[in-house]
C-alpha cells in the first residue's frame, strides 16, 4: 500500500489489509511504500518491510530509497527489484498527480463526495487532469459517487 507525506503525517494511515473489510483473515499484510519527499518518516516496525522513498529520514529498518522531486519511474524501477510488482495507492492529490503525469496507474478507483454523476466527472477532469473519464464508470455510493475504470489515458 502506498501513500504519500502528507497522508502519511495527517492521517497516519495504518496500510493494513483488514479482516472486516476482506470478510476473512488476511492471506498477509501489504508492504508499506510512504513517499515521503524531503520529510522525515518514523512508524512502528513490524513484520512487513517498509520502504521510505524521498530524500529525507526514516525509522531504523526501513529500505530508504532515494530520490528527490516527484519522479516515479526511478523509485517504482526500485521497487520493483525488491519483488514489488503492484501497488495500491492511497495517496492525496500530490502523488495522485504524479501517477498519472508519468501514466502508472492501471486502474483507478475514487470516491467523491457529490450528488450526480456529472458533478463527480467534472470534480476528476479538474483535480487530476489527463484523465479520460469517458472510460469510468460512476455509481452511487453512500453519500457520493464511486468512480472506477481502466484505459484511463486518451490514446
Amino acid at each position: 500500500m502506498v501513500v504519500g507525506a502528507r497522508t502519511w503525517m495527517l492521517d497516519n494511515p495504518c496500510l493494513t489489509a483488514r479482516s472486516n473489510r476482506l470478510g476473512r483473515k488476511p492471506r498477509r499484510q501489504p508492504e508499506r511504500v510512504i513517499f515521503a519527499g524531503e520529510h522525515a518518516c518514523s512508524f512502528e516496525p513490524d513484520k512487513r518491510r517498509t520502504f521510505v522513498i524521498g530524500s529525507g529520514s526514516a525509522t531504523e529498518g526501513a529500505i530508504l530509497i532515494e530520490s528527490a522531486g516527484h519522479e516515479l519511474t526511478g523509485p517504482l524501477l526500485s521497487l520493483r527489484h525488491h519483488g514489488i510488482r503492484s501497488m495500491l495507492v492511497e495517496g492525496g492529490l500530490t502523488l495522485l498527480r504524479s501517477f498519472i503525469r508519468e501514466q502508472k496507474i492501471d486502474l483507478m478507483t475514487i470516491y467523491i463526495r457529490t450528488d450526480s454523476h456529472q458533478a463527480a466527472a467534472h470534480a476528476i477532469c479538474t483535480a487530476l487532469p489527463g484523465i479520460s473519464v469517458q472510460n469510468l464508470q460512476f455509481e452511487r455510493f453512500g453519500e457520493g459517487i464511486l468512480a472506477s475504470g481502466e484505459q484511463l489515458f486518451p490514446a
